[in-house]
């Protein structure tokens, strides 16, 4: 598992640790002081205000089932972010409210939701946002101090913790359905978490100023060091987790090149009827119906194959639709005048005839040339 870290001070650390403990994704907490300007303070040195540092909770979490967006609108939930050094009934420097982060890329996801707030206010945030330069950890006996102490101080009210274990995330994925020219979908095994040996479709979160495309291409280079050519949008799936709300964008896309696992246990591609072969995560399930329909699969990825270029000039294609009867339906092939002659049309008709004869699809020939290609030959009796 990949987790990731953020540094949160929101007044009095036992209650915004027991806060953050309650949150789905939330793998870790501890308690410290954060961004002061003395070595290894103590808990009663940081009570002085004079080391300048504040009570902080170190949050780790696992990206792929809680974003940092969420945790930061969760953040300030818990917090009154227009209070300069007062949480509750805590008043102090050490009690002021800041977000300390370690990766610079976190830095625009915390600006958008500090701007988001900020929208929300007439006054202005006094939350601070910094890279963190220092940060040691409290004494044992203020670790986890209100599961200790169920009945301990906090200034939080017990309805936020409630509040918290409710909350639902909602995350927003691309994953890529990648085709081979048998018309076969690739699938990736899980090899970490709670879904461990569950099959998927590659892919992952967006980022943010990302468009899909992007995130697709980005995900992929990094699960499968490979590049790919991103199609259209087969599908969008919405479907609730027991601790998040997963929006994930289908694309239909194409591998360019060869690949290599980099953190899935295992792959294989699959032809239409194996792909109840495997278990699919629940999400992923929601596409797989429309994926064993071979009439469509045939019909989108000929389709894409039925095309003839001369560097970047198409200069012909094999345009085809699926008729009431679920065959093929080749309505038209075209050919630039200057390039007739060199077997472009045949080499287009066929790239059909290929794709149908692997996936069981006959063909009825409506254009001219496929019907004088076609009609009368033996080789072609299977599929008419």
């Amino acid at each position: 598992m990949k987790t990731k870290d953020i540094y949160l001070a929101g007044g009095c650390f036992w209650g915004t640790e027991h806060f953050f403990k309650q949150i789905s994704g939330v793998v870790s907490t501890e308690v410290g002081f954060a961004n002061g300007h003395t070595d290894a303070p103590t808990y009663e040195q940081v009570y002085t205000d004079t080391t300048g540092y504040a009570e902080t909770v170190h949050v780790i979490y696992d990206p792929s089932h809680v974003t940092l967006e969420f945790l930061l609108k969760m953040f300030f939930v818990a917090i009154d972010p227009t209070s300069l050094n007062k949480q509750g009934h805590d008043e102090g420097t050490r009690y002021r409210t800041g977000i300390y982060y370690t990766d610079d890329a976190d830095r625009p996801v915390i600006d958008k939701v500090f701007a988001e707030e900020q929208s929300e206010y007439a006054e202005p945030l006094v939350v601070e946002r910094e890279p963190l330069t220092a940060f040691y950890p409290a004494d044992e006996y203020h670790q986890d101090y209100l599961d200790k102490h169920p009945d301990g101080y906090c200034h939080l009210p017990h309805a936020l913790f409630a509040f918290a274990r409710q909350a639902r995330n909602r995350i927003e994925v691309v994953a890529a359905v990648i085709f081979d020219a048998k018309g076969r979908i690739f699938a990736t095994q899980r090899g970490y978490g709670e879904w461990k040996d569950w099959w998927e479709f590659p892919g992952g979160k967006m980022e943010t100023g990302e468009t899909a495309q992007q995130a697709l291409k980005r995900e992929i280079r990094e699960e499968l060091d490979a590049e790919i050519e991103v199609g259209e949008l087969m599908k969008t799936i919405d479907y609730d987790y027991s601790n998040f709300h997963l929006t994930m964008h289908c694309f239909r896309c194409r591998l360019i090149g060869g690949l290599t696992l980099k953190e899935h246990e295992a792959a294989k591609w699959l032809a239409p009827d194996e792909l109840n072969s495997v278990k699919w995560l629940p999400a992923d399930e929601g596409i797989i119906d429309e994926l064993k329909d071979p009439i469509r699969i045939v019909f989108d990825e000929a389709e894409r194959q039925s095309a003839a270029y001369d560097g970047d000039k198409m200069i012909g294609e094999c345009q085809y639709n699926v008729d009431r009867t679920g065959k093929w339906v080749v309505v038209h092939t075209g050919v630039r005048p200057e390039y007739n002659g060199r077997g472009i049309a045949k080499r287009l008709v066929e790239c059909v005839i290929m794709a149908a004869r692997e996936r069981g699809v006959k063909i009825i020939p409506v254009c001219s040339y496929a019907q004088r290609m076609m009609s009368g030959k033996d080789e072609y009796k299977d599929i008419l």
